[in-house]
């Protein structure tokens, strides 16, 4: 869990090393255990690595090379079965110098070339040189946890883990990206947007590859997709799921640092903290609450806690703590808030911080992967109302349900507006996200200047939208897993940027 920084000169001209480490200083928050620097291919290409330590804590630094140094690689993340990898790839004769995750990369793509990334199983970004191939790669993974931002024009590119390291160099010009207006910041999440102008946030899942003449592309290396087993029988599908999500929290918890919990009442982290408590005596968990409103969720955090065996500590996020903290998370997320709970996360990380912890292992990315979120109810109902007869019944009964029971994330992840009777069913089938698409493009003569519309590639939030989820593709897909595929997009771009990555480093 580090920060990466690089600069190509294009033209065989040497980069300034004073380049390269402001760049890494304006990121030093990323990585507060160290700091390395290389300079590659005859000073054109320099790399800037500041590390937070969490695996090999002796010989892990960076940038890393292979064994005779004509592969380089500076990282940021975590490859969970690291450990496998090594043994495979020393039983292939490969030689290592170090015990860290970092090192597995390297020889990975010794052995299998440009196909050693479907190997990966982690969180991360990466940029890698190839000596011999006079290649360069870039890297995120497929969820997009770890980011990866670049500039570029005719005589250099740069990269690096947060916008602020590349506008550390005052040569990179300044603007807001009018596209940003038009989409994320009226709520139509793209995979992949900078809120800069000229500032590319590189796709999750794919790759930057520069190769002669310092031409860039970036390739997809994977796609989302929904393949359903009509098969399976619920037994067998809730003994699945039970044993891939056991993996999974096993393989975040090697390291060579305590790993703690983020908990709340929610059942993600509940159960999380659970199979963590089972792995370790002395797990801690953490929570922030917020004044006994409707929205704090500590006493029951509390009692999990106590259950599972895991020591508890809370902060209470108060108005004054989130005005307080306003201005630094705007400065750390790069992006407008929506939501206060990515100012109340940083308090909680720092919190963390504080009592000695660098992992906590979280629920992010629950709700959308198994629709956790109170619109897919919602959409669901709208299906059964459309649908009359005894399902509308049934509809109706479970919309009076559903807005006793949902009332907290009223007006932010769910409606009572009957706009979605209204929809061109362009989808398929009645869609929140549509429907909140088509009322800001009503609204967004209130928000948005003429100019700042006249300068974005698209007219509108709905434009953009249908730009980002063609209908002849989504409506080829179950109206679930559709919803889960929009929701995704909002996963990389908002949550994970607001709620993970950036309040956390």
């Amino acid at each position: 869990m580090c920060g990466i920084n690089m600069i190509l000169r294009k033209d065989g001209s040497p980069a300034e090393r004073e380049d390269i480490t402001r760049m890494c200083s304006a990121i030093s928050h990323r990585g507060p255990d160290g700091a390395g620097y290389a300079l590659l291919d005859s000073g054109a290409l320099a790399f800037g690595h500041v590390r937070l330590s969490i695996i090999d804590l002796q010989e892990g630094d960076q940038p890393l090379y292979n064994e005779d140094g004509a592969i380089c690689i500076t990282f940021n993340g975590e490859i969970y079965d690291y450990k496998q990898l090594r043994e495979e790839l020393i039983d292939q004769g490969h030689r290592f110098r170090t015990h860290s995750d970092t090192e597995v990369i390297v020889h990975l793509y010794e052995q299998h070339g440009m196909d050693f990334i479907h190997r990966l199983n982690g969180e991360f970004a990466f940029i890698l040189w190839d000596a011999r191939n006079r290649r360069l790669l870039a890297a995120r993974d497929r969820c997009g946890v770890k980011p990866l931002f670049y500039w570029e024009n005719e005589q250099e590119i740069l990269i690096s883990s947060e916008v602020k390291g590349i506008f550390a160099l005052n040569r990179v010009p300044r603007s807001i990206n009018p596209d940003y207006m038009i989409g994320p910041l009226l709520g139509v999440f793209p995979r992949a947007i900078s809120a800069f102008d000229g500032i590319r946030n590189l796709k999750p899942g794919h790759f930057l590859i520069v190769e002669s003449k310092g031409r860039s592309r970036e390739v997809p290396y994977w796609q989302p997709t929904f393949k359903t087993n009509p098969a399976i029988s619920f037994t067998e599908a809730t003994e699945e799921v039970r044993r891939l999500f056991t993996r999974a929290v096993e393989r975040r918890m090697v390291a060579d640092v305590p790993v703690g919990t983020y908990l709340s009442g929610g059942l993600d982290s509940t159960l999380v903290c659970g199979l963590s408590a089972a792995r370790t005596s002395k797990l801690k968990a953490f929570s922030v609450g917020f004044g006994k409103t409707i929205y704090d969720e500590t006493d029951a955090a509390r009692q999990t806690a106590a259950h599972y065996g895991a020591q508890f500590e809370a902060i209470d996020c108060s108005n004054e703590a989130l005005a307080e903290n306003f201005l630094k998370t705007i400065f750390h997320i790069e992006q407008p808030i929506a939501n206060p709970n990515s100012i109340a996360k940083q308090v909680l990380s720092r919190l963390v911080r504080s009592k000695g912890y660098k992992v906590c292992l979280t629920g992010e990315g629950s709700d959308e992967v198994f629709g956790g979120y109170a619109y897919f109810k919602l959409e669901k109902i709208w299906r059964m109302l459309l649908a009359g007869g005894e399902q509308a019944r049934q509809g109706r009964a479970l919309w009076k349900r559903f807005k006793k029971l949902e009332t907290p994330s009223e007006g932010i992840l769910w409606s009572r507006s009957n706009h979605w009777r209204k929809l061109d069913l362009v989808l398929g089938y009645p869609s929140f996200q549509q429907m909140r698409a088509v009322d800001t493009t009503r609204g967004m003569k209130w928000i948005l200047t003429p100019e700042v519309v006249e300068r974005a590639s698209f007219r509108s939030p709905y434009d953009y939208f249908l730009s980002e989820f063609p209908p002849e593709r989504i409506s080829r897909l179950d109206p679930f897993n559709a919803t889960k595929l929009i929701t995704f997009n909002q996963l990389v771009s908002y949550i994970i940027p607001c709620l993970g990555d950036r309040v956390e480093m």
